[in-house]
């Protein structure tokens, strides 16, 4: 399901290529946020970048990405960096 997450579907659509419910993929879903200790798409996929290749320059600049638009503003960022030691 995690290779679906990173290709950007939406639950529906993995519902429709796995051929469960969609209520099935949420919870699916909720257990991946829980096991990762993340609470949304954009981290779980921070994550598991994370694991899979832990070089930390390259999840900065992918989660930078991301919120470019609100950080050239000066605002803070919507994606919270899970490598951050911070709250």
């Amino acid at each position: 399901m995690l290779k679906y997450v990173l290709e950007g579907l939406s639950t529906r659509q993995i519902a429709n290529e796995l051929c469960l419910s969609e209520q099935s993929i949420k919870l699916h879903l909720g257990r991946l946020f829980k096991k990762f200790e993340v609470s949304n798409r954009s981290q779980l996929i921070l994550m598991a970048f994370q694991r899979v290749c832990p070089a930390s320059n390259l999840i900065q600049l992918f989660r930078k990405s991301l919120d470019k638009h609100r950080i050239a503003r000066g605002r803070t960022p919507l994606i919270q960096d899970p490598l951050s030691d911070t709250p």
